[in-house]
């Protein structure tokens, strides 16, 4: 039986889970490392910073709308406050 669509195999979850907790302990000296090689190289600092932004932030993904309406898409923006809305109105005037 096939695992279900977008679930991780066995052996995917379990090396995730092994380097999960291998690296518990080690946070600090993960920073430690960080910190020291921004100091001596900045540019082997962002280098290692960009190879770990696809382990910490999500990937986005590419969609497609095939729409066959000619209207143009109505997008609403609402203030969060009653002060970003009297700014908006007195700046854009809205």
């Amino acid at each position: 039986m096939p695992r279900p669509q977008g679930s991780l195999n066995k052996v995917t979850k379990e090396t995730r889970e092994m380097l999960s907790e291998a690296l518990q302990g080690h946070l600090s000296n993960v920073n430690s490392a960080l910190e020291e090689l921004r100091e001596k190289d900045p540019k082997a600092f962002l280098t290692a910073i960009t190879a770990l932004l696809p382990y910490i932030t999500p990937r986005l993904k590419s969609i497609n709308i095939d729409s066959e309406e000619s209207q143009p898409a109505q997008i609403i923006i609402q203030p969060a406050t009653p002060e970003v809305e009297r700014f908006c109105r007195e700046s854009f005037e809205c």
